[in-house]
């Protein structure tokens, strides 16, 4: 997450090359779908990093509010917690 709007295309194309266990980055099906165009068209990432991030973040459901957002957020976190780190 990043302070602003403008900052989300550069800073998920930095990490997107980079080894993680999740990448997501927040924001509307057009601000998702403008990144993701960006950061092929400027050569950012390709398109295998591009699949690897979880956009828009979070598990897919009809959340509206806020509220219901941040637990679809935090809902993703723990499913990847538990999928990744479990013995």
């Amino acid at each position: 997450m990043t302070h602003k709007h403008e900052d989300h295309e550069t800073k998920v194309g930095r990490c997107a090359s980079k080894p993680n266990a999740y990448l997501g980055m927040i924001g509307s099906r057009r601000k998702v779908g403008d990144v993701k165009k960006n950061l092929l068209a400027n050569n950012i990432a390709i398109q295998d990093e591009i699949d690897r991030i979880d956009l828009p973040l979070g598990i897919k459901f009809n959340a509206e509010i806020p509220e219901e957002i941040a637990i679809s957020i935090l809902a993703k976190l723990i499913d990847v917690k538990n999928t990744l780190f479990t013995t």
